[in-house]
């Protein structure tokens, strides 16, 4: 991991080694879902995500990669691993700029990049917390993956 400064913020650059040893899950949809902590440790509510992707129809093992970050770090999109055989990136709590992507995206809208779809949203900690968040990535959520 390598630090770096970033607008007067001090990030960790996290390597792809970094990123690949973090990882979990076998990705068999192509669906990245990238998890932000506030800290180090601070772990999300672990029955939220899963509710969450098995509404949508999916199971977060076996269907996606998830990826934990903390809001210090940074890391380069283009050194994700397995990056060609993405097709949707779900991104909580992390901004592009985070991501190393040159763009921004509201929250909640879906947006494809390339040949990626994006979503970004807040934190899951502020989701699970607020019955409008929760409505909004519900929407969001179908849109991407119900309807066709």
């Amino acid at each position: 991991m390598n630090t770096i400064f970033n607008q007067s913020q001090l990030f960790s650059f996290l390597q792809p080694d970094d990123l690949l040893k973090r990882r979990s899950g076998r990705g068999q949809r192509g669906i990245l879902v990238i998890l932000q902590n506030a800290e180090e440790g601070d772990p999300v509510d672990p029955s939220f995500l899963p509710k969450i992707l098995q509404a949508i129809k999916l199971e977060q093992e076996q269907d996606t990669w998830s990826l934990p970050i903390v809001a210090t770090e940074q890391i380069s999109f283009n050194h994700v691993p397995d990056r060609s055989v993405l097709k949707t990136v779900l991104v909580f709590g992390a901004s592009p700029k985070q991501l190393g992507l040159q763009f921004q995206i509201p929250h909640y809208q879906a947006r494809k990049i390339s040949d990626l779809e994006f979503l970004f949203a807040p934190e899951l900690s502020v989701i699970s917390n607020s019955q409008e968040d929760k409505k909004k990535l519900w929407r969001a959520l179908q849109a991407l993956f119900l309807q066709s």
